[in-house]
């Protein structure tokens, strides 16, 4: 296998890569990631077919690897890690001091060999979006508990406070891409950012102070989607399980947020509840 950098052209190949994985990503999460990290993301190729790919994404000294993908036919050769360690590698000469990941259960096997150590758990809630009778905004005695579009370079400074780190490129990003959405909370609580998916609507990231945050910034999601289907990416041991219940959402999938070489919290804070995808940290 050949490895090169991932190019424009191979979004649609690559794109074919994470659906049959079963993955969530449409084309614009694919070119996303290239124009955030042109240089950081990676493809293996075999006789000039696409069968495998890696892609690093960078806040300030924080790196995260992800969509790291082997074409069914080319499994049990190796191409995986080798696919990987290239992006791991590629953090490693830039710098980068805290390198993470979201690691399914067989994948979390895989890295702890190369020095990768568990974090946090991370798990997928899914489902239809369901906003129960009696929710937050009862608690505003009428007054809307969120905004909609607010100025990005606030919700920059939420996040920051939040995560530790300037994600202030993603953000900006996500913000300008068709169908995507933003909710602050009143009194700068929160936040949350909704973009569309190939058979859900990814939720995240959500910055919340409280469960009563929470619950105004989905039921502001809920009311802004002509198709309910979402999922929410929720770090750490949610104490926010009776809201997510609430909303008509269940645990899918339990993943593992991981570092390199040491235990780091990275990305997460006492107000992240939700990533922004298991690619994107």
């Amino acid at each position: 296998m050949k490895i090169r950098t991932l190019r424009p052209e191979d979004v649609p190949a690559a794109l074919a890569l994470s659906t049959q994985a079963g993955w969530n990503q449409l084309e614009a999460d694919w070119t996303r990631l290239l124009d955030l990290a042109p240089e950081l993301c990676f493809a293996g190729v075999v006789d000039g077919e696409l069968v495998a790919t890696s892609t690093l994404v960078s806040y300030d000294e924080v790196g995260w690897v992800g969509m790291v993908l082997v074409d069914e036919s080319h499994r049990r050769q190796g191409y995986g890690m080798e696919i990987f360690r290239q992006a791991l590698d590629a953090a490693i000469e830039v710098g980068l001091e805290v390198v993470g990941l979201d690691a399914t259960d067989a994948g979390r096997a895989v890295y702890q060999n190369v020095q990768f150590v568990d974090v946090a758990p991370i798990t997928r809630w899914q489902g239809e979006l369901t906003v129960p009778p009696a929710t937050a905004s009862s608690a505003f005695d009428g007054t809307p508990p969120v905004v909609r579009d607010p100025p990005v370079a606030r919700l920059r400074e939420l996040d920051e406070q939040a995560c530790g780190v300037d994600r202030g490129d993603l953000l900006s990003r996500l913000l300008s891409e068709e169908g995507t959405v933003a909710f602050q909370a009143a009194d700068d609580r929160g936040y949350a950012i909704v973009r569309p998916g190939r058979t859900h609507w990814q939720v995240g990231p959500v910055i919340a102070r409280d469960g009563q945050t929470l619950e105004a910034l989905l039921e502001a999601v809920a009311d802004s989607l002509p198709d309910r289907r979402v999922i929410v990416d929720v770090l750490g041991e949610s104490g926010y399980a009776t809201e997510l219940g609430r909303f008509g959402l269940t645990e899918h999938r339990h993943l593992t947020r991981m570092t390199h070489q040491a235990s780091n919290p990275a990305l997460m804070g006492d107000a992240v509840v939700a990533a922004a995808g298991f690619e994107l940290g």
